[in-house]
């Protein structure tokens, strides 16, 4: 009874995390098009850089630039390494933004804005449905079937 109850515990947990990245990725790929329709374009200043994920390629990256004269702001953004040299910090990146929430950005890879956030967002809702997800409903039903019988 207690493997069953841990089971359904254990599998309860994970599907809500899963869900929760899955919501995650489907508000990035929304915000994505927000600023497609309705986004300005602005260059931005590369404060610093992260590694992201080396198997999407993409780098994590803080950058600050100018909305109006005199208001700056600094926002996080994702960028695309594959076919972009000299990401470093202080250089200048083509940012979209969007002018409601500056702090809502997508750097412009070739012209597409928010290609990198977009790509991250569908690989890991993909992973999520394909792998986490199966295997957290299997272990709440496990449970229930274990506690049940």
């Amino acid at each position: 009874m207690l493997n069953g109850l841990l089971a359904f515990v254990l599998g309860t947990f994970v599907s809500c995390g899963a869900l929760r990245a899955l919501a995650t990725g489907v508000e990035q790929v929304r915000r994505g098009r927000v600023l497609r329709r309705r986004g300005r374009t602005a260059i931005a200043r590369i404060v610093s850089l992260a590694d992201l994920d080396p198997e999407c390629s993409t780098l994590q990256a803080v950058v600050r630039f100018q909305v109006e004269p005199d208001r700056e702001v600094v926002g996080t953004t994702y960028l695309d390494r594959k076919g972009s040299s000299g990401l470093v910090a202080d250089a200048r990146v083509r940012i979209r933004y969007d002018p409601a929430i500056p702090t809502i950005l997508a750097a412009e890879a070739g012209g597409r804005p928010g290609y990198a956030e977009i790509r991250q967002a569908v690989v890991g809702s993909v992973l999520m449905v394909v792998m986490v997800l199966p295997t957290s409903i299997y272990l709440v039903c496990a449970g229930v079937y274990t506690v049940l019988s």
